[in-house]
């Protein structure tokens, strides 16, 4: 299996000429490694297999990952020239305000991450320099993430999304072959134990099903590479705890199930989810603040799922009625906000274009893989692939799991 993965890997795209090598083509995956923690590398939201994939559709002109692929390629996070702005101490307030390092950490992160994914579909090696510079750059500079419930109100959130994506990064870049060296690897490895995992290992209290989702997100990812079987299994535990009070089903019964480890008593329930009129199937606890917050929280979800099904975790079936009424009630409003059947105190609210980005592993699972029927979910999610780019962590979703 190594050698037939390695082989679609080393294919040459039909454009080689136009795009420079910068030193070849030697991306070398780690297919399927198992070691023993018993976790698969590379193994986080994406697994060789799927690399391999997209790297024969790119390589084939095939849509919709060729488009998605030059659209990484061409952005700012994809330049070659990118410079990365670590900081000792990240402070963040909410809505960034302060934002000591929050919006550099975030970018840099998914610069990171965009490299590494252009590294294996092109084989240009510049972009494996430019990802393992990034990183180092972070590992060499990062102390840690302030917080408190003042000025820094928001550490654990941009814990948990930066160490999402931080390790997706390092993740693909450490087993193919990339050239990072091991002392390196060490020394992000141990950002990752000092300065992250501290602050999304077993949640916050404070925060909600965005913030919780996110902080197992992380969890999950960083236990992966760090290859600590120990982490991995509390980020699923995290995640299993919390996503049936994240999206309502009427088994619940009149009202959702409280949160784990909140200071939230049944009599705050509607407070919590924002005032609803009534309780549907599929309404998500953020989706009466606004809909860009409740697809934040689900790309979390549907994230983890993805990096625990690569490793043997089955959490999408799991919780494949909840979340799967979760994908049709929030992508029907997402597509039209005059559709009706709203619950909601307020109209539909899109605040950003984060909305548009959450969607494409969860339907290229269940749609593609499990060939379950979600059509408001496929209408939005085929509108909306020329829009989707990387946006927190939610990142470049069509180039890595379109569904076709």
């Amino acid at each position: 299996m190594v050698g037939v993965v390695a082989a679609l890997l080393l294919e040459p795209r039909p454009d080689d000429a136009a795009e420079p090598s910068g030193g070849g083509r030697a991306v070398v995956l780690d297919d399927a490694a198992l070691t023993a923690s018993g976790l698969t590398h590379p193994g986080i939201v994406t697994s060789s297999a799927q690399l391999a994939f997209v790297k024969n559709k790119i390589a084939a002109r095939a849509e919709p990952w060729t488009s998605a692929y030059e659209r990484a390629r061409t952005s700012s996070y994809g330049s070659l020239s990118y410079t990365a702005q670590p900081v000792a101490w990240v402070g963040c307030g909410s809505y960034n305000r302060p934002d000591e390092g929050c919006t550099a950490e975030m970018r840099d992160a998914q610069a990171a991450y965009t490299h590494a994914l252009l590294w294996v579909y092109s084989g240009d090696r510049r972009h494996a320099a430019k990802a393992i510079q990034i990183l180092n750059a972070w590992s060499a500079t990062l102390q840690g993430h302030r917080f408190d419930t003042t000025t820094y109100k928001n550490g654990h959130l941009q814990a948990a999304w930066a160490g999402s994506v931080f390790p997706k990064a390092a993740e693909i870049i450490r087993h193919t072959g990339a050239g990072w060296s091991s002392a390196d690897v060490q020394r992000f490895s141990t950002m990752l134990r000092t300065a992250f995992l501290p602050m999304v290992r077993d949640g916050w209290a404070g925060g909600g099903s965005n913030w919780m989702m996110s902080m197992a997100e992380a969890t999950i990812n960083i236990g992966v590479f760090l290859d600590d079987r120990s982490v991995f299994d509390d980020g699923v535990s995290d995640w299993r705890a919390t996503v049936p009070s994240t999206a309502y089903l009427s088994t619940d019964g009149s009202k959702p199930l409280l949160p784990p480890a909140r200071a939230i008593k049944a009599s705050g329930i509607d407070a919590y989810w924002k005032q609803p009129t009534r309780y549907v199937d599929g309404l998500q606890q953020e989706t009466c603040r606004d809909l860009d917050h409740a697809v934040l929280g689900l790309g979390a979800t549907f994230n983890a799922a993805e990096t625990a099904s690569i490793q043997g975790v089955d959490l999408f079936g799991e919780q494949q009625r909840r979340l799967t009424a979760a994908l049709e009630h929030n992508a029907r409003f997402a597509a039209n906000q005059s559709a009706s059947g709203w619950v909601c105190p307020n109209p539909p609210k899109i605040i950003g274009t984060t909305v548009r980005q959450g969607w494409e592993i969860a339907y290229s699972h269940y749609a593609g893989d499990r060939g379950l029927s979600l059509p408001q979910t496929r209408a939005y999610v085929l509108s909306q692939r020329s829009a989707t780019r990387s946006e927190l962590h939610l990142n470049w979703q069509t180039l890595t799991h379109a569904a076709g």
